[in-house]
């Protein structure tokens, strides 16, 4: 099994936010403002170049109306895909 890559956690993540933002229709300072974060902040995460709490997950997932659990959902898939 391979080592765990924090660094490549966070990209995927941050993709699958930005794709599920996008899906929503919010621009960054929209969706950063209604989780109560800057919106700097959420162009870090979806660049996947900054660290997180599991909070401001939780927060933007409140904010896009998916579960965690849905994002997180076979994590090491990579980039969330549609469901057909």
């Amino acid at each position: 099994m391979p080592a765990f890559d924090l660094t490549e956690a966070h990209k995927i993540i941050g993709e699958r936010l930005r794709l599920i933002r996008e899906e929503r229709a919010k621009s960054i300072t929209e969706a950063a403002t209604e989780a109560g974060i800057a919106p700097k902040m959420l162009s870090k995460i979806e660049d996947g170049k900054a660290n997180f709490r599991i909070l401001t997950l939780g927060k933007l997932c409140k904010v896009y109306d998916v579960t965690l659990e849905k994002l997180l959902e076979d994590f090491r898939s990579g980039p969330a895909q549609e469901s057909p």
